[in-house]
């Protein structure tokens, strides 16, 4: 194995990114699911210490990602000295990777020179997860085609992942098994966000009132179920799951819609992610339908 970073071989001058993952705890340091704040500032003021004083950290610039604001981070992200894609599908990957070690009573027993993990009982769900990489650039059609070789001939369902609902998925996939056609989407009510006027042709204000929610138009939700032949309506990379492949499939009258009058929010911004925090945080999420 080539040691880049004692710069011998002929790619020692080709280095992408480097990182260093803690593994296990520090001495005197608890994890960082229990450190202070003045605990995780001087753990990180140690671990700058030691990488600065070692013999390797020549070439190599230190950035405390805590303490830039959001220009100067934006700037890293433009300049690609961190990727922000990379760093997302790196900690989701790690995320499943340390699930099983993190719900589980364990022992480690290095007594005999070797190291040896005994679990003693675990609490994980019997999940079966499968993360693929997509492309940073793909757009939505292109990501969907892209795991066609791990769903093989059979429904499977789809969302964005940038809302929460409370919709009964078995009564989503019952609607969608019943009627046949390729694809079902949830649909709900977008709630009107301003007050409603009444403007006549001299564009004088006739009547207003506050917003309804019967004002709003039916959106797509988010939560669908496709079968298999949605991939025939997928050409790669560039396709945008919205716009040709729905366009045709309504069409050919191969898109129902199942009506969800429950719970949706999405969170596309921050005022919807302080909305959905407090809801959970204060015990009044209504898309909490699992056990803690």
């Amino acid at each position: 194995m080539l040691k880049w970073y004692e710069k011998k071989g002929k790619d020692s001058d080709v280095v992408l990114s480097s990182r260093i993952r803690l593994a296990r705890n520090t001495t005197e340091y608890p994890f960082s699911t229990k450190i202070s704040a003045d605990e995780g500032k001087n753990l990180v003021d140690r671990v700058f210490e030691c990488i600065s004083d070692s013999e390797y950290a020549d070439g190599f610039e230190l950035k405390r990602m805590n303490g830039i604001g959001d220009n100067q981070r934006q700037l890293l992200y433009e300049q690609q000295e961190i990727n922000r894609y990379m760093a997302y599908a790196e900690a989701i990957k790690e995320w499943f990777d340390d699930y099983f070690l993190h719900n589980s009573d364990v022992t480690f027993d290095y007594t005999d020179g070797t190291k040896k993990m005994i679990v003693h009982s675990q609490h994980c769900e019997p999940w079966r997860v499968t993360i693929v990489d997509t492309g940073l650039n793909t757009m939505t059609g292109g990501r969907i085609k892209r795991i066609q070789p791990y769903i093989g001939n059979e429904p499977f369902m789809m969302t964005y992942g940038d809302g929460v609902c409370d919709v009964d998925i078995q009564e989503l996939v019952k609607f969608h098994q019943n009627h046949g056609k390729i694809a079902t989407l949830t649909a709900v009510i977008q709630e009107q966000q301003k007050g409603v006027l009444d403007i006549g042709g001299d564009n004088a204000v006739r009547s207003f009132r506050e917003k309804k929610a019967s004002d709003g138009a039916m959106i797509n939700a988010g939560y669908m179920v496709l079968n298999p032949e949605i991939f025939d309506y997928l050409d790669g990379d560039n396709c945008v799951f919205e716009k040709a492949p729905l366009q045709k499939l309504a069409e050919q009258g191969q898109l129902m819609s199942y009506i969800h009058k429950g719970f949706w929010q999405c969170m596309d911004n921050k005022r919807e992610m302080d909305l959905l925090e407090k809801m959970f945080t204060t015990g009044n999420a209504p898309w909490k339908k699992w056990e803690d």
